[in-house]
């Protein structure tokens, strides 16, 4: 299925899963999530040639097994402008060019090579390497991380609730924890069925967020079994972004003084005071009232409101 190119344009959609390999087949399931950007981890490399920039679409792959890595690819208007394998085992850094420019950073953390470099560990040699450059300020940190916080007390050091913390120093946050409002270790939306059992279930793929992007978050949503345990022992987390500009300054305020005159009027001034001050305060030091004759504008429109709601009565007691 081809989505349709003029909306793509109005929402960037990104999605992570761990195929667990055979990518081939499942295309198809794959395609009907309608992505312009997808992370694919135990992909082979062959299988993302087949994606071909016929289709629209720039690939990156990385690993040294060529039936089992650590795939990215990316459909028009967006395209792969930079790749690069990063330190960690299975962690690289793409430079993506379309309505905006993206930086991602693609992970599938495995067993390391030594020690407290297993799993989780590969995420925060991965941020040893972020926290020395520069970000920027649209950037995603997305994949399968093998962690979650309910396995802190194995880690001495360098757990997941230490990589989230350092991601928050970063300025990144995880865009399913933001949109459900839950606390990690706390997700009712699995993204493993381990050895592909429903009843032993974790939440362990994860796409961070910058703060740029995570003001533009509109959606997350997570694989249900029904659909994805046939294909993987994984779920697919996709995420979008709402990317038109939002309103500026002054439209803001504008809009946040008709809801304070609104309050203003169904309920008594002290009334409204009581429950707005910060937003009274606000709105009489905004930019707002720079504008032209705004702030005339504004409380004739107040008196016309008042003069015509003398017998109101406030439906708050």
């Amino acid at each position: 299925m081809i989505p349709d190119r003029h909306k793509a344009r109005k929402a960037l959609k990104i999605v992570t899963w761990n195929c667990a390999m055979g990518i081939q087949k499942k295309r198809e399931q794959l395609l009907r999530l309608a992505a312009d950007v997808i992370v694919l981890q135990e992909c082979s490399k062959k299988s993302l040639k087949d994606f071909n920039r016929g289709d629209g679409w720039s690939t990156a792959w990385f690993g040294k097994n060529k039936h089992k890595g650590l795939g990215v690819l990316v459909r028009v208007p967006w395209n792969i402008c930079e790749k690069t394998l990063m330190t960690p085992k299975w962690a690289a850094r793409l430079v993506i060019d379309g309505p905006i420019s993206i930086e991602l950073f693609p992970v599938w953390a495995c067993r390391g090579e030594r020690p407290g470099e297993h799993y989780i560990g590969q995420v925060h040699r991965l941020l040893d390497l972020m926290e020395q450059n520069r970000i920027s300020p649209f950037a995603i940190v997305a994949g399968d991380f093998n962690s979650n916080a309910i396995w802190d007390g194995q880690h001495e050091i360098n757990s997941h609730s230490d990589a989230v913390a350092r991601l928050r120093n970063l300025g990144f946050h995880s865009a399913y924890h933001e949109f459900f409002r839950r606390a990690h270790g706390q997700e009712p939306h699995p993204t493993l069925w381990f050895r592909k059992k429903k009843s032993a279930t974790y939440h362990i793929d994860y796409a961070f967020l910058s703060r740029r992007l995570l003001s533009k978050l509109t959606r997350v949503t997570v694989g249900h079994h029904r659909r994805w345990l046939a294909f993987s022992d994984h779920a697919p987390v996709l995420i979008e972004l709402d990317l038109h500009p939002r309103l500026q300054a002054s439209s803001i305020w504008l809009f946040k003084t008709l809801v304070f005159i609104y309050a203003y009027v169904i309920m008594h001034s002290s009334e409204a005071a009581r429950l707005c001050p910060h937003l009274a305060r606000g709105i009489e030091t905004s930019k707002f009232w720079r504008l032209k004759n705004a702030k005339l504008r504004a409380l004739n429109y107040l008196r016309t409101l008042l003069s015509n709601s003398t017998t109101y009565r406030p439906c708050i007691q």
